[in-house]
């Protein structure tokens, strides 16, 4: 049997959408029922793995690991952890080879943190992703025949089948073209879905309280791709009478996480992932910080086992009001790599000093340039008044970051990536020594 074709039944008996995407997309489905299932998938995963492809076959044999004593989640730890430059160096042989080239789909992730990484998917590989984060909207309120607008992200389908079979009515806004013109957009198109990179919202949320009062307002506002500050909810409110709702995910897994209505946490999405938060390789207790590595059930062609994203966050504990049994994460400080270092030990993170800057009507978008040990560089897009000051905000940065001079420098344009991100955070000391080993 085919991963794609695992046997989940709907509720009546019959197959339905779980048989063709190999998801159980039911969130009242018991933990009790639901773990068999993920456990067979677990166990095909780490065998495909295993029979065809070449970095596993290798790193399993190293390791002296039977596949055939993986039986499900518990038995887990059992393999190793995986980081991305593991992953990006094994290039092409982390791939299945029992897919033709002409038909692996090619995907990477933004670079924003990181050297990208290059990963395949299988066409049903891809369906699944991007069913999962319209299944997140659909928990959210949005249905297939609502209008729906994605700010900037990539996140739900842009020019995908579902489009063309009139399934999926998403249109998507460039983020490098001018505010006015998404603002223009949204007027034409009348989202009752928007989903925005949270950078993207707090611009747009600027330039509509500049203009006045929308006349529109969508019944489903959400963020993804990027660490939400506090501040973006109240203004959100502001503008569209309703707070956005956080949904947490990555290029390698998909859909990762979503924040339901209470607004307290996001539910792990535990029918297609599951995550660990580890402190030097160990489980942290509930409540406490660690990263958070991932085990994804979607791609087959890639499989992500045990891999380290790179994020901070902590478990939840207990159960959500809500009534859904899904664990439920806090994320924090964005990025782990993403912290500045001071003189005495201390680190503080890049998300902290996004939080100062976030606050400034003057700024439509920034990021952090360490150009020395102790020199640390403002790059921002003003708005339409190129003079306007942001003194308060640089000395706010200079109080938060002792020890380090810091300096504004304004910019044209900044550069994006694929996606429409802008790159928070470059550390020019830490790319000059890497080049110095390098040589």
């Amino acid at each position: 049997m085919s991963f794609g074709a695992t046997a989940f039944k709907s509720s009546k008996g019959h197959w339905g959408l779980s048989y063709l995407l190999g998801i159980p997309f039911r969130t009242r489905m018991s933990r009790s029922r639901m773990q068999p299932m993920l456990d067979q998938r677990l166990r095909w995963l780490v065998r495909h793995a295993a029979e065809t492809i070449p970095f596993y076959q290798e790193l399993l044999e190293q390791r002296d690991i039977d596949v055939s004593s993986i039986n499900g989640f518990s038995d887990l730890t059992r393999l190793p952890l995986l980081h991305r430059s593991t992953l990006r160096d094994a290039g092409e042989a982390a791939w299945a080879n029992d897919l033709p080239a002409q038909r692996r789909i090619i995907a990477s992730t933004s670079g924003s943190s990181d050297m990208p990484l290059t990963l395949a998917y299988r066409f049903a590989d891809r369906l699944r992703k991007h069913a999962l984060g319209l299944h997140c909207m659909a928990l959210y309120g949005w249905r297939p025949w609502h209008r729906g607008m994605a700010l900037g992200s990539e996140a739900l389908p842009r020019f995908h089948s579902l489009r063309r079979l009139g399934i999926s009515r998403w249109h998507w806004i460039d983020p490098s073209r001018p505010v006015k013109e998404w603002l223009a957009d949204y007027d034409r198109v009348r989202p009752q879905a928007l989903h925005s990179y949270p950078s993207a919202l707090r611009e747009f949320c600027f330039e509509a309280r500049k203009r006045g009062p929308l006349n529109w307002r969508p019944r489903v506002l959400s963020v993804g791709g990027e660490f939400c500050p506090a501040e973006l909810k109240p203004l959100a409110t502001e503008v569209f009478g309703q707070a956005p709702l956080i949904m947490y995910g990555a290029v390698e897994g998909g859909r990762l996480a979503f924040e339901c209505r209470t607004h307290r946490s996001l539910h792990v999405r535990a029918d297609s992932v599951h995550i660990e938060i580890l402190d030097n390789g160990q489980p942290v207790e509930p409540g406490q910080t660690g990263s958070v590595y991932i085990t994804s059930l979607i791609n087959t062609v890639m499989p992500i086992i045990r891999y380290e994203l790179g994020d901070l966050a902590a478990w939840e504990p207990g159960q959500c009001s809500c009534g859904l049994w899904w664990p439920r994460i806090t994320l924090h400080q964005g990025r782990s790599g993403d912290v500045i270092g001071l003189p005495g030990g201390r680190r503080v993170p890049v998300t902290n000093l996004a939080t100062i800057v976030g606050k400034s009507q003057n700024i439509r978008q920034f990021q952090f340039v360490r150009r020395e040990e102790k020199l640390l560089v403002l790059r921002y897009e003003p708005y339409s008044d190129a003079n306007a000051s942001i003194e308060t905000e640089l000395i706010e940065l200079r109080d938060t970051l002792p020890g380090i001079i810091v300096k504004a420098e304004p910019s044209g344009q900044l550069p994006r990536t694929r996606s429409g991100k802008v790159t928070r955070y470059i550390d020019q000391t830490r790319t000059d020594q890497n080049e110095r080993q390098a040589d």
